[in-house]
């Protein structure tokens, strides 16, 4: 069976810059989180959790993300996911805020 709803739990990212290869390490996969008029967010998500995305039964690009301190998950879609040459492990993802109701291009 396909797995039509993935969900995430992320933490807003606090280190930038040289800072976030401690992150990295500690096993975290940086992202953005950005659309429908609201300020773009950055955000860290684990990466086993993101790694179970890609390896699974996954059917579209909808994930439901929540942000720690929100009380709703919010739909995106993954947009761009930037993986390194040589070792092919994800970097950083950057997700897109949809409407529901509205149909996209």
């Amino acid at each position: 069976m396909l797995d039509t709803q993935a969900k995430f739990h992320v933490h807003l990212r606090k280190k930038f810059g040289k800072t976030t290869k401690s992150l990295k390490r500690e096993g975290y996969i940086l992202a953005n989180l950005y659309g429908l008029n609201q300020p773009s967010l950055a955000i860290q998500i684990k990466k086993t959790e993101l790694q179970r995305l890609f390896t699974g039964n996954f059917d579209s690009g909808l994930v439901y993300i929540e942000v720690e301190g929100e009380t709703s998950a919010t739909p995106a879609l993954v947009d761009q996911v930037a993986k390194h040459p040589v070792s092919g492990e994800i970097q950083h993802v950057v997700l897109r805020r949809v409407n529901l109701k509205k149909e996209i291009e």
